[in-house]
């Protein structure tokens, strides 16, 4: 009986080592897989707050475009520069492009003094650009267009070689559009993919610590980059229901990006009362009054709500009413009703 005893009692010691052998590798598995899990959140933290000024979810952004749209000097742009900080604004999505400047009018002098004087408000700029209008529209020229395509490449490098000694680049900031996410053939996205590495890779060979985001709508265009080739992709949900914000659209969109498994922002957004592009339903609504109040809505739902990165679309409206009055600044800079939304506390 003692024997039987002596059995019984190895036999449950047994069980109870292996069960506690099991329960350490349980939980060895299970730190290992939350190490990995804090790590990636760590990283996506590390890009958040790799900023001059900002951390991405902190972002305020104004949409400013020159030489097409409304500034033409050094000194115009300053100036919006001037008036985008009176709204507290701390970032600026900064439309360029070699067409504007009919790519052998590279003016070294500009460039460094509207970096500089971002540099001197404590304002981070989105040098934001548009590869497919630039080298051709849409699905005519490019991806294929080899020469305009290293015309492009070069107004990179002379731009980034410029920019990369001033701590106020934020990013270089590409459109994704308009290649339609399921209806562009694989090999069509290839050749459109190898451009965008060629265009990271030339600014990479300039500044290794340059940063570079996208932008577009994923939910229906053809992303080209992978998550670890690009920082952080935004979304441009401009409502389609007159006089609302349309938030489930917004949700959406940024959902939809979030597959990407990267940092996701709203690049562009905003309203108007008239429109003259062609698009009668998109990001209208009936005055400044309602402007306004949806501006109030857009910041309560970004900066409280989703505590996300923004940019409204745009500063000033462009020359000749195109695309309607978007601007929360009149054509000679008097502050707009609605832009006095962006100074209310919320």
């Amino acid at each position: 009986m003692i024997w039987s005893s002596y059995v019984e009692m190895g036999s449950l010691d047994r069980k109870k080592i292996i069960l506690l052998v099991f329960t350490i590798f349980m939980m060895g598995i299970t730190g290992i897989v939350a190490d990995l899990y804090i790590r990636s959140i760590q990283r996506e933290c590390d890009f958040l707050n790799d900023f001059n000024n900002f951390t991405l979810n902190e972002m305020r952004s104004i949409s400013i475009g020159f030489q097409t749209y409304d500034h033409n000097t050094s000194e115009d742009t300053i100036q919006s520069f001037m008036l985008a900080k009176n709204l507290n604004f701390n970032a600026i999505k900064l439309w360029v492009g070699p067409n504007y400047y009919n790519y052998t009018k590279y003016n070294t002098t500009f460039l460094m003094q509207i970096f500089q004087a971002a540099e001197d408000l404590s304002l981070s700029l989105f040098i934001s650009s548009i590869p497919t209008y630039e080298v051709g529209e849409q699905r005519g020229e490019f991806p294929y267009n080899a020469t305009k395509i290293q015309l492009y490449l070069d107004w990179l490098e002379f731009t980034s070689s410029v920019s990369r000694n001033y701590d106020c680049i934020a990013a270089y900031n590409f459109w994704i559009v308009p290649f339609e996410k399921d209806t562009t053939t694989p090999g069509e996205k290839e050749d459109v993919r190898k451009v965008y590495l060629n265009i990271t890779s030339h600014l990479k060979n300039i500044d290794p610590d340059i940063k570079i985001t996208l932008f577009g709508d994923p939910a229906y265009s053809y992303v080209p980059l992978k998550s670890n080739e690009y920082s952080a992709l935004g979304v441009q949900p401009y409502s389609l229901i007159k006089n609302d914000i349309q938030e489930s659209r917004i949700r959406w969109l940024y959902e939809e990006a979030k597959k990407c498994k990267v940092c996701v922002f709203i690049d562009e957004i905003g309203f108007r009362t008239f429109d003259t592009s062609g698009r009668p339903n998109l990001a209208i609504c009936d005055s400044e009054e309602i402007k306004y109040a949806l501006i109030l809505e857009y910041r309560n739902l970004f900066e409280v709500e989703m505590n996300i990165g923004w940019t409204y679309f745009m500063l000033k409206d462009r020359p000749n009413g195109i695309e309607g009055d978007f601007g929360i600044y009149s054509p000679d800079d008097v502050l707009r009703y609605s832009g006095t939304a962006f100074l209310q506390d919320i």
